[in-house]
């Protein structure tokens, strides 16, 4: 018997576990539904963590990851690739590695010295002991107070007063009776051009000229809104570039639907130039079937000074609505069909039909 209690032997303590027992816990916090990878990268770029690439777009970047721009398509991934490689080319090499390549460079360059002087004898080694003892022998034999023979260092006598310096004009004198005009000094202002510091990450240059775009692709890539905001068409251009030069399909789908949307008559041949740049058929034929149903429009648009710089699309809307509203007879049909309805679309109405000698309407053959 202890302070503690009745002692028991390990061997006398019945076995744990053998008798079942059941617990409940109530009201537990329910797990997240839906936990995928795309939602943990997500919040790693909203969060500012692990940025390990730059996308530059003039004088802006905007940081991403490099593994999630690779896995959008087979050309981001070789872009991507190449703006590692380039930044690790401009790297400068580590301490340590500058250090043995130093010594490796000396160590040769000792062994090369070493490989081309010559051992000396005990011959050569008194002739040149001979030449060092005739040396300092004539050097001893020339006089302290001369100069040497040949110094180029010249001094004016005792008696000779030290000439004062001359002060040299560097403009020329005019001439005598003639007055010759001072030239204005020009001076020479070098622009400035903004400059990027020096980068701390591989940097992916692309080639468009709005950062806007760049800020699409970033919110496709992460999913960070399901609208497709734009704010000018300069910047869609630039988007549809985008989506070309690095294959992202889905990019490109937005943007093409943006030029089906707030179509007016000001921006009309400009957006069907777009299509017609990047291949856009099907949008190119809803764009133009609804300025040609639209007569007013049409009129608009080919009274607009912006159609000027595209006349080869004017044309084809001029002949696309002559097509629609003036359509082309067919070529079975007989001259009085043919009257008739030439008749009608210059009346608006039906022309009347033939009286009878009775002053009956004939209709159907029928007096």
């Amino acid at each position: 018997m202890t302070q503690w209690g009745k002692v028991i032997a390990v061997s006398n303590l019945q076995a744990a576990g053998t008798t079942p027992l059941e617990i409940q816990v109530d009201d537990l916090p329910s797990l997240p539904t839906e936990r995928n990878l795309a939602e943990g990268i997500k919040i790693l770029y909203q969060t500012c963590q692990l940025y390990d690439l730059n996308l530059v777009v003039g004088t802006t970047r905007l940081p991403a990851h490099k593994v999630v721009l690779a896995s959008m398509s087979r050309a981001c991934c070789e872009q991507v690739q190449k703006a590692v490689k380039d930044f690790q080319q401009r790297q400068p090499p580590s301490p340590s590695t500058a250090s043995s390549d130093l010594e490796k460079a000396e160590k040769a360059e000792k062994a090369e010295k070493a490989e081309k002087t010559p051992t000396s004898g005990p011959e050569e080694k008194t002739v040149q002991a001979d030449l060092e003892v005739a040396t300092t022998s004539s050097l001893a034999q020339v006089p302290a107070a001369s100069p040497p023979i040949y110094s180029n260092q010249w001094k004016a006598p005792s008696s000779t007063a030290p000439v004062p310096p001359v002060a040299v004009d560097a403009k020329a004198e005019p001439a005598e009776g003639k007055n010759v005009p001072e030239e204005p000094q020009k001076t020479l202002e070098e622009p400035t051009v903004p400059s990027l510091p020096a980068p701390t990450r591989p940097e992916m240059h692309l080639d468009i000229a709005s950062p806007e775009a760049a800020r699409a692709l970033l919110d496709l890539v992460y999913g960070l809104g399901s609208e497709y905001n734009i704010s000018s068409d300069a910047a869609n251009q630039d988007v549809l570039r985008l989506a070309t030069q690095l294959d992202v399909p889905c990019l490109q789908e937005s943007a093409t639907r943006y030029l089906g949307q707030n179509l007016t008559c000001q921006n009309a041949v400009s957006r069907l130039q777009t299509c017609k740049e990047f291949g856009l058929e099907e949008m190119y034929g809803a764009i133009e079937e609804e300025v040609v149903y639209s007569r007013d429009a049409l009129q608009r648009i080919a009274a607009a000074e912006e159609v000027i710089k595209f006349p080869e699309i004017l044309q084809g809307l001029l002949v696309r609505s002559a097509q629609v509203h003036n359509p082309v007879p067919d070529a079975r049909e007989g001259k009085e069909a043919k009257r008739k309805r030439v008749a009608e679309l210059k009346s608006g109405r039906p022309e009347k039909l033939p009286k009878a000698s009775s002053g009956r309407a004939v209709a159907g053959g029928g007096a």
